[in-house]
């Protein structure tokens, strides 16, 4: 029982990890384009976190 527990609980916090990477990756991709567009470091931290 504790095993099945284990497991189930490596799965869980797998899966958040992958997406906690996952909105990073996004959040990172969203920063590069806002600046190839010729946003400013200031503009895209302000859009970024509001």
């Amino acid at each position: 029982m504790t095993t099945e527990r284990d497991i189930r609980n490596q799965i869980a916090y797998s899966r958040e990890e992958g997406r906690k990477e996952g909105r990073e990756e996004e959040r990172r991709l969203i920063m590069e384009n806002l600046k190839k567009k010729g946003f400013s470091d200031e503009e895209v931290a302000s859009i970024l976190d509001p």
